[in-house]
């Protein structure tokens, strides 16, 4: 039994989808965590300078809204995918058998 080529494409695309969400969530929470920690070291490093914590915590905060707009942009790219595919999907035309054509 064959399988559509359509019906799997579009099975590996979402299970890739599916991947990317899970190691996005995963990434979010430790991103979260790490935060958490970097800021509470900055704010009990009394040595560092209030001007260098605030370019730290710039950097840091730079660093979170290019991950976003990355989230943003691969998923953007998968629905771009699964739309562009589903357009390009060809119907498909039953073959005729050599027994059935009209001579």
């Amino acid at each position: 039994m064959a399988m559509d080529s359509f019906k799997l494409s579009t099975q590996v695309i979402d299970f890739q989808k599916q991947m990317w969400d899970n190691w996005n969530i995963t990434l979010n929470v430790i991103e979260k965590q790490t935060s958490s920690a970097v800021h509470w070291a900055i704010r009990h490093t009394y040595w560092i300078p209030n001007e260098r914590r605030k370019k730290m915590e710039n950097y840091w905060s730079a660093c979170l809204k290019e991950r976003v707009r990355f989230k943003t942009y691969v998923d953007e790219g998968y629905n771009n995918l699964k739309k562009s595919l589903s357009e390009t999907r060809a119907p498909v035309k039953p073959k005729n058998h050599p027994s059935q054509s009209k001579s």
